[in-house]
């Protein structure tokens, strides 16, 4: 990035200062950079929780004649921490790391024994056709009526999705 003090401009690439200004030349070295007033535009900014903060640019400070990006940590309402948190649960896995993701959390039995204890033929017929499908989808209806049959927090489920597919 570019930062033109004179009008206290920020440019991305020198390619788009140079398309919004045809006449500037020499733009491909730094003394036609400073000729025309821009100066590189330094950033580091601070280490932090994505999910907690963001990052929010609070302007450009010079520091010993070098021009530096200033940034401000900006904490997330509690709404937005659960919204990033449902954003990054999997909305589906694979049938072969949900039966691990479950075995490892000791579930896979009682869902085993859940859909055998199934008395209706039907019923049953469609839990073991979902409960073999390739992918299982968070939202699936028989999903959620199973890990409520097993007592399961939809939280729960959130982080058993998570790990699923790290499996």
């Amino acid at each position: 990035m570019f930062f033109e003090p004179s009008t206290s401009t920020i440019h991305p690439t020198i390619q788009l200062y140079a398309a919004a200004h045809p006449e500037a030349a020499g733009l491909d070295t730094e003394a036609g950079r400073l000729a025309a007033g821009l100066h590189r535009l330094h950033e580091q900014p601070p280490a932090y929780d994505t999910r907690t903060h963001t990052l929010a640019f609070d302007g450009v400070e010079l520091v010993e004649g070098v021009y530096h990006a200033r940034y401000q940590l900006v904490p997330l309402t509690p709404e937005e921490i659960e919204a990033a948190r449902k954003a990054r649960v999997p909305r589906s896995c694979q049938r072969r790391q949900g039966r691990l993701v479950l075995l490892q959390a000791g579930y896979l039995g009682a869902v085993e024994s859940a859909i055998a204890a199934i008395e209706d033929p039907v019923q049953k017929m469609a839990a073991q056709i979902e409960y073999e499908a390739d992918t299982w989808e968070r939202d699936n209806a028989f999903v959620q009526s199973m890990w409520a049959q097993l007592g399961g927090t939809p939280d729960r489920l959130d982080d058993l999705f998570t790990l699923a597919v790290t499996l």
